[in-house]
């Protein structure tokens, strides 16, 4: 018997319905793990799971500059991505990232606490996207040619044509309001010759057991409007979408 069409978009449909399915349940498991969780004011961090609010400040002075928009920040990522065309269809593909800034401190106003972002993940804006090149699109600025090639990128190919580019960079600036979701440890850099009297004898890192880890410039608020979203229309949406493509491939194959 020869399978209609619409069979194989019945089967995408279940299997992509059963998708986001699973990623509602999680979505709402992290939604429960976040309102069962206190927050916490940096002096009053117990060790484990924490949750806490504050400012960015640099580690040990450590203040960076991202290579984009050149603001004082603790923490930058940066990706370029350049527009690859393979037959009649193209795509971005990415050959650039830079990623620097692995500590700094979250304060509140009972005192400092060292963040380490490894492992984090990030609820961050975008501070900087551009896109260059092509037809209709700005040529490549001075900097971000210089910055390509830093590396040996070529901005424009053997005929002198611009390729397209896509620039993007993520801060955390020196006094970004954040919210932190992570595990309080002991500091390792407990030394009184580096450190200030109002840090804490504590880092807030990524737990060994693959605990969650967030750092996030949306509030916990907004953060958990966000999952409880996502958690319903993935788990009705995904489900639902699952049950009417399962009862079709059931009623074309006349087994209902």
């Amino acid at each position: 018997m020869q399978i209609d069409n619409n069979v194989l978009y019945y089967l995408i449909g279940f299997f992509a319905g059963i998708y986001y399915f699973i990623k509602g349940l999680l979505w709402f498991r992290e939604k429960r793990l976040i309102e069962d969780i206190p927050t916490s004011t940096v002096r009053s961090i117990a060790m484990g799971l924490a949750e806490v609010n504050g400012q960015a400040l640099p580690f040990k002075q450590n203040i960076l500059r991202g290579p984009f928009i050149k603001k004082d920040c603790v923490h930058y990522k940066c990706t370029v991505e350049k527009l690859v065309s393979s037959g009649k269809s193209s795509h971005w593909e990415l050959i650039k990232t830079e990623e620097k800034g692995d500590y700094f401190y979250l304060q509140d106003d009972t005192g400092k606490v060292l963040v380490k972002v490894e492992g984090a993940e990030y609820k961050v804006p975008v501070d900087f996207e551009l896109q260059t090149g092509g037809i209709w699109h700005a040529d490549l600025p001075d900097s971000l040619n210089e910055y390509l090639e830093s590396d040996g990128i070529k901005a424009k190919d053997m005929l002198g044509f611009s390729h397209s580019f896509r620039f993007m960079e993520y801060d955390i600036e020196v006094g970004d309001r954040l919210y932190l979701l992570g595990t309080a440890g002991k500091n390792p850099y407990d030394d009184p010759n580096i450190f200030e009297a109002d840090v804490e004898n504590v880092m807030i890192q990524k737990g060994d057991n693959n605990d969650k880890f967030i750092i996030s410039e949306k509030s916990e608020k907004e953060i958990l409007k966000e999952l409880t979203r996502n958690s319903f229309l993935g788990i009705f949406g995904g489900g639902g979408l699952s049950i009417v493509c399962l009862f079709l491939l059931m009623a074309f194959f006349d087994l209902l």
